[in-house]
């Protein structure tokens, strides 16, 4: 077989350069629109044909040959022999005839002469490949498809013909597909332009067109066609085929493509079937000023319109969507914020800027509202047709103006943008898909004429319900920008040491559509950048700034320090900070039982306007500030606004009253400062071999990386003789709520190469230790190594106090304490049951004589006379009874070990000693240790206890969507 030494360029302009080549060369002598499938006569100077024709040559004329004279044709290799092709035999007419799809020689230049070898006077001649491709251009067609285009990429250009067959479809069917009102395609029943050969018919016994009728195939002439010669396009038409002949039943159908004269070809599948459109939410409750993700699954289509609103909210958009990853659906975001208003108005954005309000990254989205009225562009969304009866026949077409004007959205002269007077409020919003492109207004009531699909968007309305703050390992503050990763990194905490990074984070709604048309206007990017990866500082200072043009919308953020007189406060830089400085997370929710999430994650270091000082108490608040008067847009900008049109009073755009829902807690900073828990004599403990631990607390974050240096003695001491000081270095993670813990193992001394090298240290023998966090050393002091083989494994005591007796109905206070009774930190895991019922499951660490209290509150019923209270750990287990009622036996209040007697006090409580009466807690610098906190028994050292309390039974929040009643006092003005 022949193959093409030609590249693959682009299609058009490869057909382009084959169309030259074509002209240039004098391809044939025939000027005829197809090509014949007898055999072309090459007159002298032809010299190019593709591969599979059957060609002709006059040689007579050119060589001194005579009938039965063999001649030669060579395979040339950049014009020198390569092989002998064939022997061709001259006719009684001077010609020889060559079956070009026969030659089994790459080419594609061959040489023609009577003689061995080439002497300069043979016949040059190409045979070229025809690269043939095709596609349909849509993977799925219904009755309603009009038009879909089998789209041809070939390598030749100028006249052929084409033979379609297809998988259970007749001829009938075949020529109603593509020979059809609107089409340019004729089918060709010239037996010379057949290709009866290729197909296994024998032209000579007779066979024509009609057999190939007769089995279900249509010979096409494409190099008629426009649509073909421009585009390279074959257009089927469905519903013609479904007017004339019937549609077939739903499915996938291969449609088989040759060409006639030279036999290439190739196929390509087509499904069949109704259009269904459906929705990933039937309903989906969203709050009003959120971006909202919206999928529209479709089914055999790629393409929809779909109506959002109704004249019931006041407010109507037709949305065009496309399935452009052929993924059968198509998702897009809208930014409820901007949606139905002049966007190019808000500054910072141009007309050309509607993918500010309607976003899809994968697939198309096009708003009428937005891209056809406001940007002015030609897009898919104008094929939209609007009718004023529901007999498209009769009824009048309407432009989208006047459907509105209709519908009583607009009054007449009005724009479309002109239908709210405030933000799109809360209320049921329709969306509803046509299986055309048709929308119907009758006695005034919107309609899809029909309709393959439907879902409901409630908007509901916003709201700011908690904050609490945070604390995460020094990094950068942008180095978590996925809102759902961040609280991987994050604990709990009302103090944040200097050096980590703080975090507020609020329960908040209504807040991401503004956030993300400021981060479109001043940082260029999408609308869902910031809630996939976050947004910069300066997008939430432009929306809650006293000085921006969004005051009008009554958000208000501080996160700010104590008032000093004559100075203004400190506060988050949220201007001018960079995204390592600070850095804002925000999540709308994405679905109706999911919480809107605001981070701000600030670098204690960089990110305020002014240093951070030890016991700095910070005032974090989120606000959304309502007034007197509706939100309405000013009339100037056509898309912000403010108490009753003045963007200078603040009034957020979906409270109707007097009104401001907010958020406030308080953080305090500290200096970093670690708690050693074994001391002796005031001195750091130290193991004297590799079988003890040394471990502590500290008020950085979990999760920091620290670093415990032993030294053998304080820098300034250690004798500069080569010798390094260090006995060992242990890195170190923070655990959760502040603890740590390492084995120095002082029998091996990794990297360190120290002298003299002994397996253990002496007990009493002095050494220097150092705590290191981020770079720098944050405690050091004197230590000992001392005995510790005696040392007790965490071990776990919980006691119990419950009261004597309840009534039932009413409920009672459990309070255990779980103290440690070890030697060691560790991990209990604690398990309170009341009943048959397990009230809760958790897990506490709790380092050498730290007590953890757990606090519940159970309700009492009358089911039974008294109630078992458990609380357990791997270690032991208290219990205690509640009578309820009138029962005969007062129950005991007390904790009760198995063979013990109850334990209610906290003074009999063991604390924790050394042998010698050291608190092993005491952190004074007696000695020569340097820490900047202190601990008692009962407390974590350097940040307190803090109390563990589960709730007995979760408050499950119901939802109340305020939706609204239509277009009163919601969209229009009041």
């Amino acid at each position: 077989m022949i193959r093409s030494s030609l590249p693959e360029p682009s299609r058009s302009i490869l057909l382009i350069a084959v169309l030259s080549c074509v002209v240039a060369g004098g391809l044939l002598a025939s000027t005829d629109s197809v090509e014949a499938t007898e055999p072309i006569v090459l007159e002298e100077g032809d010299d190019f044909v593709y591969e599979g024709q059957d060609v002709e040559i006059d040689v007579a004329d050119r060589f001194d040959v005579s009938e039965g004279d063999e001649l030669y044709l060579y395979e040339l290799d950049g014009g020198e022999i390569e092989t002998v092709a064939e022997r061709p035999t001259v006719d009684d007419d001077g010609r020889i005839f060559l079956e070009t799809g026969e030659i089994d020689e790459d080419g594609p230049q061959f040489a023609v002469t009577p003689d061995s070898g080439l002497d300069g006077d043979e016949l040059v001649l190409t045979i070229d490949e025809q690269e043939f491709d095709v596609e349909w251009a849509s993977e799925t067609v219904t009755s309603g498809t009009n038009a879909v285009s089998l789209e041809v990429d070939s390598t030749r250009a100028g006249g052929y013909n084409v033979t379609i067959s297809a998988d259970d479809f007749e001829y009938e069917e075949l020529r109603a597909t593509f020979v059809h009102e609107g089409s340019d395609v004729e089918e060709v029943t010239d037996p010379a332009h057949l290709p009866l050969e290729e197909l296994g018919y024998d032209r000579d016994d007779g066979d024509d067109v009609t057999d190939l009728r007769g089995d279900d195939y249509i010979t096409l002439n494409v190099a008629d066609s426009e649509a073909f010669r421009d585009d390279g396009e074959i257009v089927a038409n469905l519903m013609s085929l479904d007017e004339r002949e019937g549609l077939p039943d739903e499915g996938e159908y291969e449609f088989d493509v040759v060409v006639a004269d030279t036999g290439v070809e190739d196929s390509s599948t087509l499904e069949i079937g109704e259009t269904a459109a459906s929705f990933d939410e039937d309903m989906y409750v969203r709050p009003a000023g959120d971006l909202l993700e919206i999928t529209v699954e479709l089914e055999a289509a790629d393409e929809a319109w779909l109506q959002l609103g109704d004249e019931n909210v006041g407010f109507v958009d037709v949305l065009y969507v496309e399935d452009d990853s052929d993924n059968d659906e198509v998702t897009f975001t809208m930014n409820t914020r901007l949606a139905g208003i002049d966007h190019g108005e808000v500054d910072g954005l141009r007309p050309a800027d509607a993918d500010a309000v309607y976003y899809a990254e994968d697939d198309v989205v096009e708003s009428h509202i937005h891209h056809e009225d406001v940007a002015g562009e030609e897009t898919r969304v104008s094929d939209a047709s609007f009718y004023d009866g529901s007999e498209l026949e009769t009824a009048s077409q309407l432009s989208f103006s006047e459907y509105l004007e209709r519908l009583g959205t607009i009054d007449a002269g009005q724009e479309p943008t002109e239908q709210i007077d405030r933000p799109i409020q809360p209320g049921n919003y329709d969306l509803v898909v046509d299986r055309g492109q048709n929308f119907v207004v009758e006695d005034g009531e919107s309609s899809a004429d029909d309709t393959i699909g439907s879902a409901e968007l409630g908007l509901i309305q916003p709201s700011v319900d908690d904050v609490d703050t945070w604390t995460a390992p020094q990094a950068e503050a942008n180095a978590e920008d996925d809102v759902e990763e961040l609280p991987d990194e994050l604990s709990e905490r009302d103090t944040v040491a200097i050096g980590d990074r703080a975090v507020a984070r609020f329960e908040a709604t209504g807040i991401t559509g503004g956030l993300a048309t400021i981060d479109y206007a001043e940082n260029g990017n999408d609308i869902t950048d910031g809630t996939e990866s976050g947004f910069s500082a300066n997008v939430l200072a432009e929306l809650t700034s006293d000085e921006s043009d969004w005051l009008g919308e009554g958000v208000e953020f501080s996160f700010d320090g104590p008032d000093v007189p004559n100075q203004e406060p400190n506060a988050v830089a949220l201007e001018d900070a960079a995204n390592t400085e600070a850095y804002v997370l925000a999540s709308p929710p994405e679905s109706d039982d999911d919480d809107g999430e605001l981070y701000v994650v600030v670098d204690t270091e960089d990110g305020f306007v002014q240093d951070v000082d030890d016991g700095d108490e910070f005032t974090v608040t989120l606000a959304y500030e309502g007034s007197e008067h509706w939100y309405q847009f000013d009339g100037e900008s056509g898309s912000l606004g403010g108490a009753d049109g003045d963007a200078d009073a603040p009034a957020y755009p979906y409270f109707s009253s007097e009104r401001t829902e907010s958020a406030t807690t308080t953080l305090t900073f500290e200096r970093a400062s670690i708690t050693f828990d074994r001391t002796d004599d005031g001195l750091v403990a130290l193991p004297t071999d590799s079988d003890g631990n040394v471990s502590g607390t500290t008020n950085v974050a979990p999760g920091t990386e620290a670093t415990l240096n032993v030294r053998s003695g304080p820098p300034e001491e250690v004798a500069s003789d080569g010798d390094s000081s260090y006995l060992d270095r242990q890195s170190i993670t923070i655990e959760e709520r502040g603890s740590f813990a390492t084995n120095p193992g002082f029998d091996e001394y990794g990297s360190f190469e120290v002298s003299p090298a002994v397996d253990s240290r002496t007990e009493g023998e002095r050494a220097y230790v150092e705590f290191r966090l981020w770079g720098e050393i944050v405690a050091e002091g004197d230590a000992v190594f001392a005995d510790l083989s005696d040392d007790r494994p965490a071990y776990f005591e919980p006691t119990i106090d419950v009261p004597a007796s309840v009534s039932a109905g009413d409920t009672f206070d459990l309070n255990a304490t779980i103290r440690n009774a070890g030697d060691e930190h560790g991990t209990l895991e604690v398990r309170t049951t009341v009943g048959s019922a397990v009230e809760s499951n958790d897990e506490i660490e709790l380092g050498p004589g730290q007590n953890e209290t757990v606090e519940e509150t159970v309700g009492a019923t009358n089911e039974t006379e008294e109630l078992l209270v458990t609380i357990s750990t791997q270690d032991e287990v208290a219990f205690a009874t509640v009578g309820v009622d009138d029962a005969d036996e007062s129950a005991s209040n007390a904790s009760e070990k198995p063979g013990e007697a109850n334990e209610t006090d906290d003074e009999n409580a063991t604390t924790g000693v050394f042998d010698d009466g050291t608190d092993w807690n005491d952190s004074s610098d007696e000695g020569g240790f340097e820490t900047d906190n202190s601990s008692s028994d009962d407390e974590s050292p350097g940040f307190g206890s803090a109390a563990v309390v589960v709730a007995l039974a979760a408050s499950l929040a119901a939802l109340t969507a305020r939706l609204g009643d239509g277009r009163a006092e919601r969209n229009q003005q009041s």
